[in-house]
């Protein structure tokens, strides 16, 4: 066994916290920057009638609304796949009360616990993108808004 096995494996799980730290830090930030921008045009539009130039705007609220929805719903599952990992783990050690030290009932739990697993985490990986996706479609959206406001007030100078 190489000396310094401990030692990497200690890192490699030090790693991996600080991957999923950095993970959830960023998912918060994309839903508060989702909320501060809805804030934000509501507050810009507030004594604004309907316009059709806003039209842009409604979408952006809408994706920046979508994206809080998929952040949110990824944290979600993030948590569930926490639980599912401590449930996998006291599988493995024989303190689960449906499988017991039943070498036979644990491998089977396990195995589909991984495969569980693995699906999930594609699901979330997909819905976290769309989460990040949304919101810079908001953004994206927003400037249009913003440009075509700009280009009326010009035009009609």
């Amino acid at each position: 066994m190489n000396p310094h096995e401990n030692e990497l494996k200690e890192r490699e799980l030090e790693e991996i916290r600080t991957f999923r730290t950095q993970q959830q830090k960023f998912r918060y930030y994309i839903i508060a920057l989702s909320v501060a921008s809805i804030g934000f045009t509501i507050t810009k539009t507030f004594d604004q009638s309907l316009k059709l130039s806003q039209v842009p705007l409604l979408f952006a609220v809408l994706a920046w609304a979508t994206s809080i929805y998929l952040g949110l719903k990824h944290l979600k599952g993030i948590i569930g796949s926490i639980y599912t990992e401590v449930q996998r783990i006291s599988i493995l050690r024989g303190n689960n009360y449906l499988t017991g030290n039943n070498p036979r009932k644990i491998k089977l739990a396990n195995n589909e616990l991984v495969q569980s697993q693995r699906s999930d985490s594609d699901k979330l990986k997909t819905i976290g993108n769309w989460s990040d996706k949304t919101f810079y479609i908001g953004v994206l959206l927003f400037l249009i808004w913003h440009i075509l406001e700009m280009f009326l007030r010009t035009s009609l100078k």
